[in-house]
């Protein structure tokens, strides 16, 4: 993936879209993994979600020594099989927990390990409006809300089911 460009891509949204104009959180569900070739554009991404006035909350995701990526099929579940390029080399990611720590810093987030699922949702609930009578847990996080940052907790509530799935069938 190419998280300097998802990064300019949502500081972008948030200047030009006004469906963005109120969204000032942000949840980032990556490996951090950033190749030589994008350092320069991931400062400056990073800088317009500064300037933006993103808050970005980063889940870091994968292994520091390197993890296969389990293909999801159209159901959303996790199969035997493992993405792979055209020559049948299948993909490997690295854990790059200072990109994603140096998101969280800079932008005035928080970093957080795939391990770490009590408190993420323990930190969405004191940054997101206060609600009467919800309940969040590790298995749900209710979603509604009429300010429009809760449209990027879609992809990240999709990411946290992988991510239980996961452990469930690591137990």
């Amino acid at each position: 993936s190419n998280l300097p460009a998802a990064l300019a891509l949502i500081a972008r949204h948030k200047h030009e879209d006004p469906l963005y104009e109120k969204v000032s959180q942000v949840i980032l569900v990556a490996d951090g993994n950033i190749t030589e070739a994008q350092k320069d554009l991931f400062t400056r991404a990073l800088e317009l979600a500064t300037t933006a006035g993103l808050s970005i909350t980063t889940v870091g995701i994968g292994d520091v020594n390197g993890q296969r990526i389990p293909v999801v099929d159209e159901h959303g579940m996790v199969t035997q099989k493992y993405e792979a390029l055209k020559d049948g080399t299948q993909v490997v990611t690295y854990l790059n927990e200072a990109a994603l720590r140096a998101i969280a810093d800079r932008t005035g987030g928080k970093y957080f390990t795939q391990g770490q699922i009590a408190e993420l949702i323990e930190h969405l609930r004191s940054k997101l409006a206060p609600r009467t009578n919800s309940t969040i847990t590790e298995a749900t996080v209710v979603v509604g809300s009429r300010d429009m940052s809760w449209v990027l907790l879609i992809p990240f509530t999709a990411a946290l089911a992988v991510l239980l799935w996961n452990r469930q069938m690591m137990s």
